[in-house]
């Protein structure tokens, strides 16, 4: 992205000079920001679980540490809250994976 602004001179004075040219600039540019827009999207995807839209493993381990490294180079500290389902296997085991689901979007739903 940084790059890209390094062009944005060169494509205004093809833009201005020669106007046939700016599609060679605009489509591979378009294309460029897309790609990206796809990276972000799926680096997001996975830090969530896919049925709850919440933070998952992989999210909490680098917000953790992140909020840890923070905190000690201010020199503050920092706290963490856990939230544990007693006995959600059991709702699995006995009602099905689809109650378990649903019960999870309910959690989610209030959290």
């Amino acid at each position: 992205a940084v790059a890209l602004l390094g062009l944005a001179p060169l494509i205004c004075a093809v833009a201005m000079s020669m106007p046939i040219l700016l599609p060679l600039f605009a489509v591979p540019l378009i294309a460029l920001d897309s790609t990206l827009w796809i990276a972000r999207a799926r680096a997001e995807e996975q830090l969530r679980d896919p049925l709850t839209g919440l933070p998952n493993r992989q999210w909490l381990l680098e917000r953790t540490w992140s909020a840890l490294e923070d905190a000690e180079s201010i020199g503050t500290r920092s706290a963490l809250v856990l939230i544990d389902l007693d006995r959600f296997r059991a709702v699995n085991d006995t009602l099905g994976h689809l109650a378990g689901d649903r019960l999870l979007l309910q959690i989610a739903e209030r959290l």
